[in-house]
């Protein structure tokens, strides 16, 4: 800011040239971040969903599964976190005795208002053209099918209602930097999408969740308390005997098969009725 403010009297392309530059900067980390949303979207999951069934879910399509949410956390931290150094920074500048105003957009001063709302035209219609560019932005996410990867920008009503929020209390600092960004991500939308796999819901790949689900269900006890009775004395018997009880062989556990020509347990078939 400090040297856009003495070269250009304005710290407004300054803001704009950091915005630019760092969506630059993120871009492979969101090419990646891009293949491990379509991941998810193919598989049914959520960015939050079950941690194993995310992990399973790469691992079936060979993706590593830490590596994709900590790119993208990282590329969000770059973006985000330079927000709020801006922010504060703004602070400073704001009593650096430098020039505060943006001429091309008619802003007096880019470090108000500041969690106070400011009635002047200017700092509505910076909101306004961000919100148009980042609308601009969710058609073109949804043209290239990158919808999953930003679902939180997707949402018009939401862009719409923070935008007018911002409008009131955000330094326009802060938004001539999401503006800078905004323009920049549509600039290189065809960069993050070229070459990108698709992945689509195979039948194997659901017939394997349903088996690991299976696998991970717990046990079904059939029966009531005279079955359960049952059960755990013919166990007992077949454990004492030395020869290990089938859980599964309900009619040999209830003596209801007759291969050996046996009576019933005493009371098994009385306990049906």
């Amino acid at each position: 800011m400090k040297w856009s403010a003495e070269r250009w009297d304005t710290a407004g392309w300054g803001i704009l040239i950091l915005a630019a530059v760092l969506i630059v900067i993120v871009t492979p980390l969101t090419r990646t971040a891009v293949r491990y949303a379509r991941i998810l979207q193919a598989e049914g999951l959520g960015t939050f969903g079950d941690s194993a069934e995310i992990q399973r879910a790469f691992q079936r399509r060979g993706e590593d599964y830490g590596l994709g949410p900590l790119l993208g956390f990282v590329g969000q931290m770059c973006v985000g976190g330079a927000a709020i150094m801006l922010w504060v920074a703004l602070r400073w500048f704001a009593g650096s005795g430098l020039p505060l105003g943006f001429s091309a957009l008619g802003l007096p001063d880019v470090t108000v208002p500041s969690f106070r709302p400011v009635w002047h035209w200017s700092y509505f219609v910076l909101a306004a053209l961000a919100t148009i560019v980042m609308l601009v932005q969710v058609a073109l996410l949804k043209r290239f099918d990158l919808a999953a990867v930003r679902p939180g920008l997707t949402n018009r009503g939401g862009v719409i209602f923070v935008m007018i929020v911002a409008a009131l209390l955000v330094p326009a600092g802060v938004i001539l930097y999401v503006l800078g960004g905004t323009v920049m991500v549509m600039i290189l939308i065809p960069v993050v999408a070229a070459g990108q796999p698709r992945y689509e819901r195979a039948l194997q790949v659901t017939a394997a969740r349903e088996e690991d689900e299976e696998r991970e269900a717990p046990p079904i006890i059939l029966g009531g308390p005279e079955i359960a009775a049952v059960l755990g004395s013919d166990s007992s018997e077949s454990s004492s005997s030395g020869d290990a009880a089938d859980p599964f062989d309900l009619l040999g556990q209830l003596g209801l098969d007759d291969k050996n020509g046996a009576d019933p347990p005493e009371g098994g078939t009385k306990s049906l009725g």
